[in-house]
């Protein structure tokens, strides 16, 4: 499973405080320290000359739920390695 995140450039390229190439590279770097990664760009309807951009990354449900141990369950449901 994935978590998005949709972010909104203005038409400067502004995001959070920060404008230019350079603030938009040290954007995606630390969106990408956090695990998020860019998938998609689009026009911002709603703001000229805007973007939207789209990032997943795995959710944390889905990540918990891919390291737990799955104990083995038996035809009867019975299940086996629940140490009771």
């Amino acid at each position: 499973m994935w978590e998005y995140e949709v972010v909104a450039l203005g038409p400067q390229n502004q995001f959070g405080g920060r404008s230019g190439p350079g603030g938009v590279q040290e954007m995606l770097n630390d969106r990408a320290r956090q695990g998020w990664e860019l998938v998609a760009t689009a026009p911002a309807v709603e703001m000229s000359n805007g973007q939207m951009w789209v990032f997943k990354r795995p959710a944390e449900a889905s990540i918990a739920q891919a390291a737990a141990p799955h104990p083995a369950t038996s035809a009867d449901g019975e299940v086996s390695g629940s140490g009771s």
